[in-house]
């Protein structure tokens, strides 16, 4: 088959007729128990359609193959008939049993507090702002971290992107300080503190403590504090209190990009997406890269999308280049 020089290597290096199916394909491939690969496409660069399936099933006669159901859990994750309050309360308080009929259940007390906190948050004007960046420098240069960290005593064995990005997202704030400042009185207050806030999912609900003076700490000490606070079964008032930025690691439950909505006193948010291997045109051809998404929400009264670009440009040429994070570096 002739490849078109300018189709991309993943593209050319699989085959194009098992891993590429039209929804209606995967439908009776599903259906029949069909392999694809037991198929020959008459489509472009073979791709199986339709019609090949439907003649497949007519020459062998084959009949639909009843879809096998197994119940894993019998309390779903997120019933699909809950009503909007067992809704709220299904996926972290396993008291609530699983009602199909309408059913009031009080709010708990995180629950309470993120109301009042989310509705205040509403009041003000959110600017958002969304890109895109390149893993597979700061891939490396975690690959080395974690060599180091296999044969020293941290109490974990390797460390995620996760305290590579607060420390580099700190070095930003500091080229761009007004991200971390805060809105009084018709007034920008701006703290030499980076204290950067990481939203969790925990039993008891969202809770976002912060990791203290960032920029006084290197990105293994940034690791030790995630990991104390990941693995509390509590987190103190001092945790919880006095963040200036905060970051949402949503990707690590799934999806890509999101509206992440303001904590009160706070200037920025950021929300990141799930990594995923996807094209990109690199000069003269196609190449994988590893992509995390990133989405931010800033207060449109204090910034406007210049500064957050700017920002957003900043911090990206530190994860993309990551020899520029060793060299700011004290």
């Amino acid at each position: 088959m002739c490849i078109h020089p300018l189709t991309p290597l993943w593209f050319q290096e699989n085959s194009y007729s098992a891993s590429w199916k039209m929804p209606s394909v995967r439908r009776l491939l599903d259906e029949y128990q069909i392999d694809i690969k037991d198929l020959k496409g008459s489509g472009k660069r073979n791709l199986v359609l339709k019609k090949d399936i439907l003649g497949h099933i007519k020459q062998l006669s084959l009949k639909k193959v009843p879809m096998k159901v197994s119940i894993v859990n019998t309390r779903p994750i997120l019933p699909v008939f809950l009503t909007r309050e067992e809704t709220v309360t299904s996926s972290h308080d396993s008291s609530v049993p699983f009602h199909t009929n309408d059913k009031s259940v009080p709010l708990t007390t995180m629950q309470k507090a993120m109301y009042k906190s989310m509705t205040k948050s509403l009041d003000i004007p959110h600017l958002g702002y969304k890109d895109e960046m390149i893993l597979n420098g700061m891939t490396e240069y975690r690959s080395s971290l974690n060599q180091f960290i296999s044969g020293s005593n941290y109490p974990f064995k390797k460390i995620s992107y996760l305290p590579i990005l607060i420390k580099s997202l700190s070095m930003s704030l500091l080229i761009h300080p007004i991200l971390n400042a805060t809105h009084i009185d018709n007034q920008i207050q701006y703290r030499p503190d980076h204290n950067i806030g990481i939203a969790m999912d925990t039993p008891n609900g969202l809770m976002v403590p912060n990791i203290k003076q960032v920029q006084n700490k290197s990105i293994l000490e940034i690791a030790m504090d995630l990991h104390r606070l990941s693995t509390a079964s509590a987190h103190s008032r001092e945790d919880l209190t006095g963040g200036t930025v905060t970051l949402s690691n949503i990707g690590s439950i799934g999806g890509t990009y999101a509206n992440p909505i303001l904590v009160t006193g706070e200037l920025v948010i950021i929300a990141l997406g799930s990594i995923q291997k996807l094209p990109r045109w690199d000069q003269d051809r196609w190449v994988s890269r590893s992509i995390l998404p990133v989405s931010y929400s800033a207060d449109h009264r204090v910034i406007d999308g210049a500064t957050i670009a700017h920002f957003g440009n900043t911090w990206k040429s530190f994860i993309e280049n990551p020899a520029l994070i060793s060299s700011q570096l004290h």
